[in-house]
């Protein structure tokens, strides 16, 4: 077994005594029904948001925390499940969200022109026109054409 000070940090304060006495020594009688149960392996596992949680536990209480799930499939699967099931909807309620924007949303109209804009690009191309020409009739002269 681990000897490894104990950091009282490391659980979280809101858990329960019975939570607490579960981690610290495996204990799992204190447990007060399943629903306790799938409510403790969300709190305290990697796949249900209790990550951070179960990363701050000393070695001998994550051993504790996995004796436990391996003793309680069940519940240890529903917590998952659950905490599935909640990203699940709250993907699908931005999914509905954006998709409701989407359509909602008009169409992006085109800023209007400016008439000097438009008068400059006019002129502009014009002297381009020009210039083409006098190129191409320098090129014929010099071909004699």
């Amino acid at each position: 077994m681990n000897n490894q000070t104990r950091n009282p940090e490391m659980i979280p304060n809101n858990f329960a005594a019975n939570w607490r006495r579960a981690i610290e020594s495996g204990d799992a009688s204190g447990f007060m029904d399943r629903e306790d149960l799938v409510g403790f392996f969300t709190a305290t596992g990697a796949n249900t948001g209790g990550y951070d949680t179960f990363m701050k536990l000393t070695d001998d209480e994550k051993d504790h925390v996995v004796e436990m799930r391996s003793h309680y499939p069940a519940e240890s699967l529903e917590a998952a499940t659950r905490a599935h099931a909640k990203r699940s909807e709250a993907a699908q309620a931005v999914i509905a969200r954006n998709k409701a924007n989407l359509v909602t949303t008009p169409a992006a109209s085109e800023p209007p022109k400016s008439v000097s804009w438009e008068k400059a690009i006019a002129k502009t191309n014009a002297s381009f026109g020009m210039m083409a020409a006098d190129i191409y009739a320098r090129r014929n002269k010099a071909r004699g054409v």
